[in-house]
């Protein structure tokens, strides 16, 4: 008997991104820094380009002809500095940051709009070491098994103070999508220094998600409560913990 084995392009693409994803994570030598992400949830929406492009100093990446924004909060740990132990203080804390999904010279990345945490110390240190655009801000979470709630509290880039409540519930199956894949698997950050596109280069095993459902937000940051009413959410997941490590930027030709 023959078996005739059928392999549709979907996929084969599906094949090669965990092929690449493997690769990447082990080959990425000259990492800096690397870090623990844990209760990483991914909070999406699908906006009119025209309404985001003008706030993104690059090209738009676009998923079925949207543009796509993230808000997610997450708790950090285990971070550490290449051949150093963990650092002592500000190595565990949580996170929220808010970015969307861009393409410089072909290449898929992330731009970020703002990342916030209650650390100071380690906002330096991503200020200083990675030109990312941290802001201090007060983060109380909890996360236990399927719930999820999380709020925050800070000033946004003018000055402006704002309040951020979410919560949500996760299912406990693992998850796979072209969605999810276009959100999650994404290995170069952009963003402008000096008129000058620079790109970071990070690495990590691939995502394992779980569905993942806001029962309510509150507030936001920045544009979110403009653009992003809970009333059209795009698919949202919670991601198992997961290591990543970071390349220092570079500038891009």
């Amino acid at each position: 008997m023959t078996a005739v084995i059928q392999i549709t392009q979907a996929s084969c693409r599906s094949i090669q991104t965990e092929v690449m994803q493997a690769l990447c994570y082990h080959e990425l030598m000259s990492w800096t820094i690397e870090q623990r992400w844990n209760d990483v949830l991914f909070v999406n929406w699908k906006v009119p380009a025209s309404d985001l492009q003008d706030q993104v100093p690059f090209p738009l990446d676009l998923h079925e002809g949207h543009a796509v924004l993230s808000l997610i909060p997450f708790f950090m740990d285990r971070i550490r500095f290449r051949g150093l132990p963990h650092i002592p203080v500000g190595s565990s804390l949580w996170e929220i940051n808010l970015r969307t999904y861009v393409k410089v010279n072909g290449v898929p990345g992330i731009y970020f709009f703002t990342l916030e945490t209650p650390h100071r110390f380690a906002n330096w240190i991503a200020r200083t070491f990675f030109n990312l655009p941290y802001r201090h801000a007060t983060v109380n979470a909890e996360a236990t098994g399927s719930e999820y709630l999380i709020s925050a509290q800070g000033h946004d880039a003018r000055g402006e103070p704002y309040g951020l409540k979410i919560q949500a519930t996760s299912e406990n199956e693992i998850h796979s999508s072209d969605f999810q894949r276009w959100v999650t698997e994404r290995y170069h950050l952009f963003l402008l220094k000096d008129g000058v596109t620079v790109r970071g280069d990070v690495s990590h095993e691939p995502w394992r998600v779980r569905s993942a459902k806001v029962k309510s937000m509150d507030g936001g940051i920045s544009i979110t409560p403009s653009l992003c009413p809970i009333e059209k959410l795009a698919p949202c997941f919670l991601a198992e913990p997961i290591r990543v490590r970071f390349e220092p930027f570079v500038r891009c030709p």
